[in-house]
Parts: structure tokens; sequence; C-alpha cells
């Protein structure tokens, strides 16, 4: 379950975040201050952080820059429409969305979603499906069956490449790449623990047979049934 750093002085409306962005399957932390969120941010290595500057008590700029010194995590931020010339300074500081008030709750839980897992901004309206097996880019779910399972965005970015190249072998040293990290023995054994992770939520086709193969020395391969 992804975890969110929410950084909301205003308590109705910290109040409506906690209840929608739980309902959606996120882990809600809050604070009231930006000083106690930079404190946070160092225990809780959330998925996301998401500020509304509009209560920050200092420069928005010092803000992301404070934020962005302690966690590599995506900032979301929230700006009145007071703030929209300043977003693109805003970004360049750090940020990696603007949202502003009022906004939708579906258009915020979007750009929440496709910030966690920068995998899904490649394709962030297109489904892909491969038999019976649908991968959501915008939710970062994956249906298999009659079951529906949110991926971690490491999970989420290796299934997508296995499922975007299906019938066909995918290097270690590929996937790694698209995972953003070395060709190193470390990497190969974290690749190794979310090939499992997602064997386990695919199980084995109609044939009963496992979707996911290991070709011994090379990689993976996504078998395909379509």
């Amino acid at each position: 379950m992804a975890r969110i750093l929410v950084v909301e002085k205003e308590l109705q409306l910290r109040r409506f975040l906690r209840k929608q962005l739980s309902g959606r399957g996120f882990k809600i932390s809050e604070v009231v201050n930006v000083n106690e969120g930079i404190l946070r941010v160092r225990t809780l290595h959330p998925y996301l952080i998401l500020i509304d500057l509009d209560y920050a008590e200092s420069d928005d700029l010092e803000v992301i820059h404070s934020f962005r010194r302690g966690s590599s995590a995506p900032i979301v931020c929230l700006v009145g429409k007071e703030k929209t010339m300043r977003i693109a300074s805003i970004l360049e500081a750090g940020a990696d969305d603007c949202v502003v008030k009022p906004f939708g709750i579906r258009e915020l839980i979007s750009r929440i979603e496709i910030s966690i897992c920068p995998a899904m901004r490649l394709f962030p309206r297109t489904t892909l499906q491969k038999g019976e097996i649908v991968l959501d880019p915008i939710r970062g779910t994956v249906a298999a069956g009659n079951s529906v399972t949110r991926l971690q965005p490491a999970e989420y970015t290796v299934l997508r490449a296995l499922i975007r190249h299906a019938g066909d072998v995918v290097p270690y040293n590929r996937l790694l790449s698209e995972l953003g990290g070395p060709e190193k023995q470390e990497d190969r054994n974290r690749l190794r623990v979310y090939i499992s992770k997602i064997r386990n939520i695919l199980g084995k086709d109609s044939q009963d047979e496992e979707l996911l193969v290991t070709v011994q020395g090379i990689g993976y391969r996504f078998r395909r049934r379509d």
C-alpha cells in the first residue's frame, strides 16, 4: 500500500483528503506544517508528498527545496488560482506536479497515481491487455481473471515491459534499465523478488502453466496465449 504524506493546515480539507485518498487504497500520514513534514519525511519514506502551498509558512520555492533535500519522493502541490503564474517556478524548484484549487477529486487522484509511478507517464491513458491480463496505467493495477491488484511502482514497470514484449525474452539488463538500476547481482536479486510477487498475482493460465517464464542466464518471457 503506497503511503502519502499530506502537509495540510486546513482541517476540513485535510479530512476530505484523508477520506478520499484512503478510500482509493492509499495509506495516509498527516502533518499540519512544513517543519513537521520535513521531519516526518525522513522516517516515513513516503511514496509521495502532497503539500498545500497556500498554507506554507515560508516561500513556496524554499518549501520545495527543503522537502527535496530530504526525499526523492514525488511532490504534488496544491495551489490557489492566485499562484498559477508561479507554477513553472515551483516545478523548476523540484515539484513533480501542481493542482490548482478548487480541484476535482478524480483529477487529483489521477495526478497522484501518475506521479507515484513515473513509468505510467509513458502510456497515461492506454491499457495493455494480453489474454485475460489487463494492465491499467491510470490506476496502477493488473486484472487477472476476477481479481484486480494494485501494483507497486517497480512491479508495474517490470510487468509493463514484459507484456509489451509478450512472447519474447526480455533480458535482465533491459528490465533493470526500465527500473533505472545498474546491471549488478544485487539488482538481479531485487528483480527476482518483483517477478516472484508478479507470479503470485497472475497465477497460471488456462493450461495450468506459469505466465512468466524464466530463461536461465538471459531474462524473462511473458507467455503469449492470444
